[in-house]
């Protein structure tokens, strides 16, 4: 008897710590976009306070990899090298203030992302947002739940124009009295992004 009840509860225990988990996805393409128009972009850590700097720079990487499987031919420059450049063009202020204004309307400064692309020598930015950050224990009735959404959008540096834009919704219910901690969601939601790159 103990032999068939053991099985059972490890597969009861696992569901307690799996829970319900999903993500959902909106696009959105320039009808002018061409990747073969685009040789070189850059993809820069997000900043968001829910996650450390570490694994915002992680994030950056998957998504560069990301982008280089889909676009074979893509030369990325990486996230640190980014940095050291902008600093250099003493543009950090400029782009901090240029994030928090895109991340509020959705409108890019074209006049700013023509000025940072140009001092880092890409056709294109690739910048990742972390907006709606929801999350809370259970109450005793209601699962616990962690939810977040992911934005990355690709601009083009040389025009301002928004070349396309990817979101994920990422929800945790796990079957427990505590919220999922939000760097799981956010995995969740990038994961579904990274199958939904342009080619």
């Amino acid at each position: 008897m103990l032999l068939y009840l053991r099985p059972a509860f490890l597969l009861l225990t696992a569901l307690a710590f799996s829970g319900c988990q999903n993500a959902s996805l909106d696009s959105y393409v320039d009808p002018s976009y061409s990747a073969k128009e685009i040789h070189k972009v850059v993809v820069l850590p997000m900043t968001n306070a829910s996650i450390t700097p570490g694994q915002a720079q992680e994030l950056a990487r998957a998504f560069a990899q990301g982008m280089q499987r889909t676009n074979p031919g893509l030369e990325v420059m990486g996230a640190g090298e980014a940095i050291d450049k902008i600093n250099a063009a003493n543009m950090a202020d400029e782009w901090a203030t240029f994030l928090r204004n895109y991340n509020t309307s959705g409108i890019p400064n074209t006049n700013t992302v023509k000025r940072v692309g140009k001092a880092l020598g890409v056709d294109a930015i690739v910048q990742g947002s972390i907006l709606n950050v929801s999350q809370k224990d259970s109450n005793g009735y209601d699962y616990p739940m962690t939810r977040v959404t992911v934005r990355y959008g690709a601009i083009n540096a040389k025009t301002g124009v928004l070349l396309w834009e990817i979101s994920s919704e990422g929800t945790i219910q796990p079957y427990s009295y505590t919220a999922a901690p939000i760097i799981d969601a956010i995995r969740l939601a990038h994961a579904k992004i990274l199958e939904s790159i342009p080619r």
